[in-house]
Formats: structure tokens, C-alpha cells, sequence
């Protein structure tokens, strides 16, 4: 919806698609670390999407 806005959406870039096979065996490999480090990670992506949403949609409705 923003692009037929004419305005650009540099929030797509934040959350990183992952491998779900390369999860899977990190998760096995570090006993189970790797997905603290991930929820973690996932975590803070996601609120930066929504911080930059957020201020978007501020734009667009002022």
C-alpha cells in the first residue's frame, strides 16, 4: 500500500528471511542456544518493522 503512496518503505529491509534447515541444525549444535539468540534477534527486527510502520503511517496521515 505505501509504494502507491509514493512513499518508500525501507522497513522491508529489517526482518531477515532465515533457512529453516540451518535453524534446525544450529538449535541441535549449540543445545539449544542458537534459538535464544534467534528469539532475541527476531524480537528486535520486529520492533524496529513496527517503529518504522508506525512513523509511516504518521507521515501519511498528517
Amino acid at each position: 500500500m505505501y509504494p502507491l503512496l509514493g512513499v518508500e518503505t525501507p522497513m522491508l529491509t529489517y526482518i531477515k528471511s532465515r533457512n529453516i534447515g540451518v535453524f534446525i541444525l544450529l538449535v541441535i549444535v549449540t543445545l539449544g542456544i542458537y534459538w535464544w539468540y534467534l528469539l532475541i534477534k527476531l524480537s528486535s527486527e520486529i520492533n524496529q518493522y513496527i517503529d518504522a510502520d508506525q512513523r509511516l503511517r504518521q507521515v501519511i496521515n498528517v
